[in-house]
């Protein structure tokens, strides 16, 4: 049997959140909020901080469904940020998703990640910041 090993590319930026994405009309079903929680107050963000938050956590495992060749996925995750660097509950909205499964992955992961916080001067702010995640498998077979 050939050896097999799969190969995932994963990308991870974080992003001020500075405006509305395109979404393409197909992929309006996959975009909302991860979770049907009481609303923030947004009135309370800094849209921009004098630092941005930047990103702590360790790139995440690739996903069990997207280890299977030729899978493409992208979801871009809009996250609100508290004063200490933690998510918010309830705070997780999905902007972009190339399939439901990436979706529901990335709403699950969203309390996971950990970020310096934001600043204005000294004074560490909430905010709001947009993390990609990109995801390909390619197979690669080696023979023996």
């Amino acid at each position: 049997m050939p050896h097999t090993r799969f190969l995932a590319v994963f990308g991870l930026v974080v992003i001020l959140l500075t405006g509305a994405t395109g979404v393409r009309a197909q992929e309006a079903t996959l975009v909302g909020p991860c979770h049907h929680a009481p609303a923030l107050d947004l009135t309370t963000l800094v849209s921009a901080p004098d630092t941005a938050p930047r990103l702590l956590s360790e790139p995440p495992r690739t996903p069990r469904f997207a280890l299977r060749d030729g899978y493409r996925g992208t979801v871009q995750l809009a996250v609100v940020i508290d004063t200490a660097g933690h998510p918010e509950a309830g705070g997780a909205v999905v902007l972009a998703a190339s399939d439901a499964q990436l979706r529901d992955w990335a709403c699950a992961y969203a309390s996971q990640l950990r970020f310096t916080p934001a600043k204005v001067g000294d004074r560490a702010v909430r905010t709001q910041a947009v993390v990609p995640f990109t995801f390909r498998a390619v197979m690669v077979r080696r023979a023996r």
